[in-house]
């Protein structure tokens, strides 16, 4: 790998601070055609950055030794192996920190470089430096999932949730359209009281029950409406009813609020539905997936839809993706027979979207 500081050109612009490159690379990732960020997204990669920029201020060796703080364009394949290995911090101390997590740290100073050298800012992207065996593992291409009967027994527990207590009704609203919808994790968590709709009644000046859910996302096909099942829609219509309740609920309009956040966080979105698992493991003597959270309930909605012979086509519709291309990591979940539809499919062919979808838990 590299070894010496990265030198500049003489001829090029002026290279701007770490705090101005991090800006201005959000403001270039948001205006991209093909996966753009969101703004929701950008405390994230700030959170990144500022982890990045902590760990050249305070480097260390790896026995320990103080080295003297480094500027973010004086980088080399040396530190940035030594962050990935040393620089970052696990969600609780007695788990280390995944090669997931790892990925896409480099993932992501792969990018921010990348956007630098692009600007003459640095010769070279030091990340690209970094050896092979250096590298953090890739995520598995192929979608983890759960097993049927831990589906069936986290659903039932889902649906057996008391919703006359606060928490739980949002956590079974929340849950409900999770497991029945597909929805991605920050859908569920951004989600407004103003994407609920209700059917009038004419015979009263009160509207009705709840009758949809509209998401709004910056892809193609991320605006859908779903037209909700009546179990969800008495789900989400017990929650609204004593959403009031939560403090921050008088003045944020996310749905899905907590008793201290205006907005529930990813984490937390992990933990509910990582408890949900655990204990439907528990009851149904099934062994957890590879991987755990929102994501994986997703990926396991998707493959059933497809299990159960819907298009593929509508499928990536349902889901709010630009093509059937973003169903391939799930295709060793599915039967010969399914699988080979989707493989006889041009799978970049943009899918047309049809509002409202009526989906059918």
């Amino acid at each position: 790998m590299g070894m010496g500081t990265v030198i500049v050109k003489a001829n090029e612009p002026p290279r701007p601070t770490a705090l101005e490159l991090l800006e201005q690379w959000l403001s270039h990732s948001a205006a991209k055609t093909r996966d753009p960020i969101s703004a929701e997204s950008e405390p994230f990669y700030r959170h990144f950055w500022s982890t990045w920029m902590t760990y050249l201020l305070n480097r260390k060796k790896e026995d320990g030794v103080s080295v003297a703080p480094i500027e973010w364009h004086q980088v080399t394949a040396v530190d940035v192996v030594q962050f990935l290995r040393t620089g970052l911090e696990a969600r609780k101390e007695t788990e280390g920190v995944s090669d997931i997590t790892r990925r896409r740290y480099w993932r992501l100073l792969q990018r921010i470089y990348s956007f630098a050298a692009e600007r003459g800012w640095v010769v070279e992207n030091p990340v690209l430096d970094v050896e092979r065996e250096d590298t953090p593992s890739s995520e598995d291409p192929l979608g983890a999932i759960m097993l049927e009967p831990l589906w069936h027994s986290a659903l039932q527990i889902v649906n057996e949730l008391d919703a006359s207590d606060p928490v739980l009704a949002r956590n079974k609203a929340l849950l409900l359209l999770l497991f029945q919808y597909g929805i991605t994790p920050q859908e569920a968590r951004l989600l407004t009281i103003g994407a609920v709709t209700r059917i009038a009644n004419p015979s009263s000046r009160r509207f009705g029950k709840v009758a949809t859910v509209q998401l709004d996302g910056p892809g193609p096909n991320q605006r859908r409406r779903l037209v909700l099942t009546t179990q969800v829609a008495d789900a989400l219509d017990s929650w609204l009813n004593i959403r009031p309740s939560f403090p921050k609920a008088q003045t944020h309009a996310i749905l899905f609020c907590t008793a201290r956040n205006p907005t529930m966080s990813a984490d937390n979105l992990f933990a509910l539905v990582k408890a949900i698992m655990k204990q439907a493991a528990a009851v149904s003597g099934t062994a957890m997936p590879v991987r755990m959270g929102p994501q994986v309930v997703r990926n396991t909605r998707l493959v059933r839809w497809l299990e159960e012979g819907v298009p593929a086509a509508e499928v990536a519709m349902r889901a709010g993706l630009k093509n059937i291309k973003g169903l391939h990591h799930l295709r060793t979940h599915l039967n010969p027979e399914i699988r080979l539809t989707l493989r006889n499919m041009r799978d970049d062919a943009p899918v047309q979207m049809q509002l409202p979808l009526r989906l059918m838990a």
